[in-house]
C-alpha cells in the first residue's frame, strides 16, 4: 500500500480516515475488496490486524480525544457483514482478564469505556470548578451529556448491526454483555474496591445500550411482554446468579431449584431482557449509589476541612523568647493560648539542661493536671540550637 515515494500507509489509518477524503477509503474499493476476501485469505488476516490496532489505539484515549473517527470507523465495519463476522471472531473480542482490565484488551472494550466520567475528562472541564461561572459548568455539563447520548447511540447501532450479521455473531455480542456483567459483580457490593472492577462510564455505556437493545419489544402496548421467558435462568443461561442472595429462597432449595433444567432454548428477546436488568444493577444502579455516597460524604469532608483551618492557629505553640544556657539548654517562654479537647498552653520554661543540640519543649498543659517530668504530651516543638552556641558547649 505504497503511493510514490510515500511511507506506506496501514490499513487501519484508511478506515478511520473519511471515505470522501483524499487518506481515506472509498467505500466501492472497500467492497470491492471484501468480495475478493475468499480469494485471497491474507486479506482477512490484514483486516484483523487493522481491527487490532484500532481497538488498542483508542483504549488509550478518552472522550477530550479525538475518539469520533474510530466510532465511525467501527459503525462502517459492522453495517458489512463479512468484515463484522471478522470482527467479532477476533481472539479478543471474547478474552479473559481481569475485569478492570477488560475495558482495555477486549475487542469492544475501548469502544465503551469512552465517557464523561473517565478523570481525565473530569479534569479538563471541571478544574477549579468552584471559581467558574455557573454557565461555563452548565454549558460544560450540556456538551458532555449531548456526546456521551451520540456515543450511546452509535454504540447501539453497531451492536444491532453485529446481531443481525449472523446468528454465530449475535450469540458471541450476547456472550460479550454477558462476560461484563459476570465479571462485575462485585460492583453491587457495599464497600467496592474500584481497582478491582470496570470503570464506571464502561458499565454505564453498557447499561445504556442494552436499554436501547430493548426499545424494539418494549413499546408502550408492551405488546411482545409475553416473549420474555421467566425460565430463562432454567435454561443454560449466560448470566451467573449463583451467588446472589435470593429473596424468597435459601441456598439449598434454590440450588436444586435451578439444578432441575427445562428444554428449550432462549430467544433474543429474553436474552436481551435479563442481560438489561443484570447490566442496570451492576451498571447504572451501582454508579448511582456510588454517586449518592459522595454527594453525602463531600459536603461532610468539607465542613470538617473549614474546621480544621480555623483552628489550625490554636493548634500552634508560638515561642515568644528564647533564652541559650551556658551549656547550650533553652528556656522558652511559651504563649498562653486556649485550645479547646486539649487543654491549655500554658507558660512553661525547659528544665533541660543536657547540652543537645535539639531540645523538646512540652507545650501542652492537660487541664487540672501538672506537666509532670519532662516528656513530651500531645504536642511537641522542636528549636534548634545555632551551631555556634552548640560548638561553645563542646
Amino acid at each position: 500500500m505504497k503511493s510514490g515515494n510515500q511511507p506506506p500507509v496501514r490499513l487501519d489509518q484508511w478506515l478511520i480516515a473519511d471515505p470522501e477524503d483524499d487518506q481515506g477509503l472509498p467505500q466501492d474499493i472497500l467492497l470491492e475488496w471484501v468480495s475478493k476476501l475468499g480469494e485471497e485469505p491474507e486479506l482477512a488476516e490484514r483486516f484483523e490486524e487493522a481491527f487490532q490496532i484500532m481497538s488498542a489505539t483508542l483504549a488509550t484515549m478518552n472522550m477530550c480525544d479525538d475518539y469520533k473517527v474510530y466510532i465511525s470507523a467501527l459503525n462502517r465495519i459492522a453495517h458489512i457483514k463479512p468484515l463484522a463476522e471478522i470482527f467479532v471472531n477476533l481472539p479478543g473480542f471474547l478474552c479473559d482478564a481481569e475485569p478492570q482490565d477488560l475495558e482495555k484488551v477486549m475487542a469492544l472494550g475501548p469502544f465503551f469505556r469512552i465517557s464523561p466520567l473517565q478523570a481525565e475528562v473530569s479534569k479538563q472541564y471541571f478544574s477549579n470548578g468552584r471559581e467558574k461561572a455557573p454557565v461555563t459548568i452548565r454549558d460544560a455539563t450540556d456538551g458532555l451529556r449531548m456526546a456521551s447520548k451520540s456515543l450511546q447511540e452509535q454504540l447501539a447501532q453497531i451492536m444491532t448491526a453485529l446481531c443481525k450479521t449472523s446468528d454465530q455473531s449475535r450469540g458471541r455480542v450476547l456472550e460479550f454483555f454477558a462476560k461484563v456483567i459476570n465479571a462485575n459483580r462485585k460492583r453491587a457490593a457495599l464497600h467496592v474496591d474500584h481497582a478491582t472492577v470496570s470503570s464506571d462510564g464502561f458499565m454505564v455505556n453498557i447499561s445504556a445500550v442494552l436499554t436501547r437493545l430493548c426499545e424494539p419489544f418494549m413499546d408502550s402496548a408492551y405488546s411482545k411482554i409475553d416473549r420474555i421467558d421467566v425460565d430463562y435462568f432454567r435454561r443454560n443461561p449466560r448470566l451467573d446468579i449463583t451467588e446472589e442472595t435470593k429473596l424468597n429462597a435459601d441456598d439449598h432449595s434454590s440450588t436444586e431449584f435451578y439444578s432441575k433444567s427445562v428444554e428449550g432454548k432462549n430467544n433474543f428477546i429474553t436474552e436481551v431482557f435479563f442481560l438489561t436488568a443484570a447490566g442496570l444493577y451492576y451498571g447504572l444502579g451501582s454508579t448511582e449509589s456510588e454517586h449518592d455516597g459522595l454527594a453525602r460524604d463531600i459536603p461532610e469532608m468539607e465542613r470538617h476541612l473549614a474546621r480544621i483551618q480555623e483552628d489550625r492557629q490554636r493548634y500552634i505553640g508560638v515561642c515568644s523568647s528564647r533564652t541559650y544556657h551556658s551549656n547550650g539548654a533553652c528556656s522558652d517562654q511559651l504563649t498562653v493560648m486556649k485550645v479547646s479537647r486539649f487543654g491549655d498552653f500554658g507558660p512553661k520554661h525547659c528544665e533541660d539542661q543536657r547540652p543537645n543540640r535539639r531540645c523538646h519543649c512540652p507545650q501542652i498543659r492537660p487541664r487540672g493536671g501538672s506537666m509532670g517530668s519532662h516528656r513530651p504530651s500531645l504536642r511537641v516543638a522542636v528549636h534548634e540550637v545555632p551551631d555556634g552556641l552548640a560548638a561553645q558547649t563542646r
